[in-house]
């Protein structure tokens, strides 16, 4: 299920690279998803580095459409295929937050893991800031397996790193919570 009447995750496709871009230069948010603190130079420069990513340890990487229009993206990485979990990020613009499309496109992402390469947990690391995502896991029901401690400096505060799981027996919980999104809207 990677499609709704209004939204659809789908392959990035060349077209995605300055969309893909503008998100990877906003620095007012891009400690929300990733590790990095610096603006690149040109889309050259990204392209190199998004190749990069997805050769080293980037396994499933979609776009996020509302109405035909990118509104962000959902990825996983570092898949361990014997073990049977990996990791996800999920990303939206600003003005897509807290309308009920985060969950919607976790929701389905998850569940196209779990089906597609039979994962036994999905793990979602979550800085303690970044409320939002924390809230939204919890709606998911997902187990707070760990905290990393100050992890992460920011804003001139330290903060902890929060790693939540997600357990393959949860999918018809995670299908429940995507029909009573849908039904909203």
């Amino acid at each position: 299920m990677l499609k709704t009447a209004t939204m659809c995750l789908r392959p990035v496709v060349d077209d995605d690279y300055p969309f893909l871009f503008q998100i990877r230069n906003d620095l007012e948010n891009l400690h929300l998803w990733s590790v990095r603190r610096h603006a690149l130079l040109d889309l050259e420069s990204f392209a190199i580095e998004f190749e990069r990513d997805m050769q080293s340890d980037k396994h499933v990487f979609l776009i996020i459409e509302k109405h035909g229009q990118p509104i962000g993206f959902v990825f996983s990485y570092s898949p361990q295929f014997i073990d049977q979990y990996c990791c996800v990020t999920i990303y939206l613009i600003p003005q897509k937050r807290l309308v009920g499309m985060g969950p919607l496109a976790l929701g389905m992402f998850l569940c196209y893991l779990f089906e597609t390469f039979n994962f036994y947990k999905i793990y979602c690391d979550v800085y303690s800031y970044n409320t939002i995502s924390v809230n939204t896991l919890k709606r998911f029901r997902a187990e707070l397996e760990g905290a990393f401690r100050e992890h992460r400096f920011y804003s001139g505060k330290r903060h902890d790193l929060l790693r939540f799981a997600i357990y393959s027996d949860q999918q018809e919980s995670i299908r429940s919570h995507i029909e009573r999104i849908l039904r909203r809207k």
